[in-house]
């Protein structure tokens, strides 16, 4: 999928029967705390699963009451609505069912009718999954490793079916651990990102608090790419100095993650 999809303020999964989605502003991820979304992304990053390999891990993650819960939660924020459950279909396969608040007023007061809004009815199964992780992932500036850097990894899960759930929750510890350590080292946290937005773009607050994450993290990344080429020329122009490295331009690497 190219990432400039991501750009736009919505995403149309209805061909992986995920329905449409609209991108979490930054002020809705202000209002509901990045920390917390950030805890309930976790069932997401599990970096070890492809379209190939292991779709049982989907099953795995909704038998564990903490995994579930933290999906069911996050999947309520992302997709905007209250109605989101596990359900289980008729051979006994564990699935997610979101239906948006619009559409389950509509089966309220249409019983009848609720033939007619199947095809409006999200569900996330073992099929989908690896897709709706990724569309999380990436449009919380969040990007899987390159295959050839999971490939050993990847060949070591499939040897090793029994214990793949014992690995998601090491991940989980050490996503944990590695989450605190940022904390500790003041990364630049939302409210700076959003200021430095706001007075390199010359743009009003209320402009950077209607974009989505990806776009407030796309503008800041660019920035800090073009400062960082501009500042490079300066020593590089300079009879001062003598730079030897080479630096590729800033609209050469911009938006490429």
């Amino acid at each position: 999928m190219d990432n400039s999809i991501f750009l736009l303020p919505e995403i149309d999964l209805t061909e992986y029967k995920l329905g449409k989605i609209k991108f979490l502003t930054v002020k809705e991820i202000i209002k509901y705390g990045e920390d917390k979304i950030k805890e309930l992304l976790l069932p997401f990053l599990y970096k070890l699963l492809d379209e190939t390999n292991e779709p049982l891990l989907f099953e795995m993650l909704l038998l564990d009451s903490e995994m579930s819960g933290k999906m069911i939660k996050f999947l309520k924020i992302f997709y905007k609505t209250d109605h989101v459950e596990m359900i289980c279909d008729e051979n006994k396969n564990l699935k997610i069912m979101i239906i948006s608040n619009e559409i389950n007023n509509f089966i309220l007061e249409n019983p009848d009718k609720i033939e007619n809004i199947q095809k409006d009815i999200v569900i996330i199964d073992k099929n989908n999954f690896q897709k709706i992780s990724e569309v999380i992932c990436t449009s919380f500036f969040i990007f899987k490793p390159k295959k050839e850097e999971n490939e050993k990894r990847i060949l070591q899960v499939k040897e090793e079916n029994k214990e793949i759930l014992e690995e998601y929750l090491r991940l989980q510890q050490q996503h944990e651990q590695e989450e605190q350590e940022r904390k500790q080292k003041n990364d630049m946290n939302l409210h700076q990102i959003i200021t430095i937005v706001s007075s390199q773009c010359l743009w009003n607050y209320d402009h950077v608090l209607n974009m989505s994450y990806y776009q407030l993290w796309n503008s800041y990344i660019s920035d800090i790419q073009k400062d960082q080429y501009e500042t490079y020329m300066q020593y590089k122009v300079s009879p001062k100095f003598e730079v030897k490295d080479s630096q590729k331009h800033w609209m050469n690497i911009v938006g490429k993650y």
